[in-house]
């Protein structure tokens, strides 16, 4: 087998309001942080502790423009991505970074998360778990 894969799938809070740009072709892009927060319990006092990592996150195209037209600061984003590491020099010194590219993304708020803020728009309806019927079991 000659291709590899190196997938990560998270569930989080997007951090800072995304930054959007658009490449030379006029396709959109997307960069933003994603935290992704766990609890354990210290071995020695055995305090729970939180513990949150901040991914850095890339989309591009439609999923740029769902995020851009749904998404802010503080939605919570179930999301499929692809890590990219890279390298650069600088100053004679060889730099490490990644970030990873999203490929696919469910947005998980919902309305017991909170009234939708100013310019926020409701979910789209597939988005949204409002049901007005009554299931008898």
């Amino acid at each position: 087998m000659s291709r590899s894969l190196l997938q990560l799938n998270a569930i989080g809070h997007i951090g800072k309001e995304p930054e959007y740009s658009n490449l030379p072709n006029g396709s959109l892009v997307a960069r933003f942080s994603l935290a992704v927060s766990r609890d354990y319990k210290q071995r020695d006092s055995g305090e729970k502790v939180e513990k949150t990592t901040w991914l850095p996150l890339k989309a591009y195209g439609r999923n740029a423009e769902i995020l851009k037209e749904w998404c802010q600061s503080g939605s919570k984003l179930y999301v499929e991505c692809e890590y990219n590491p890279f390298e650069w020099e600088k100053d004679g010194e060889r730099k490490f970074g990644h970030d990873f590219t999203v490929h696919g993304f469910q947005m998980l708020n919902s309305k017991q998360d909170g009234q939708k803020s100013a310019g926020q728009k409701e979910a789209p309806p597939e988005q949204r778990n409002d049901f007005d019927d009554d299931i008898p079991f």
